[in-house]
């Protein structure tokens, strides 16, 4: 699992996925204002926690296909 997640691409999704988390959070707590964005757009913090749930599920295919886990 670790292997896979070490990849330079991996990290790279990990580091977006942060990023976009923690703005979200602060979007949606009101701590950081936004005059564009509409009431009605749905929690920010969707798109970061999709892209860590994607990273997880990565990992744990690229685990099973490996032949040591044959």
């Amino acid at each position: 699992f670790w292997d896979a997640i070490k990849e330079l691409i991996m990290v790279v999704l990990i580091i977006a996925a942060l990023v976009s988390l923690i703005l979200g959070i602060l979007l949606d707590r009101k701590v950081i204002p936004v005059a564009a964005l509409a009431d009605d757009t749905g929690p920010q913090w969707v798109d970061g926690l999709a892209i860590i749930v994607v990273v997880i599920v990565i990992g744990l295919v690229s685990v099973s296909l490996s032949p040591d886990f044959l």
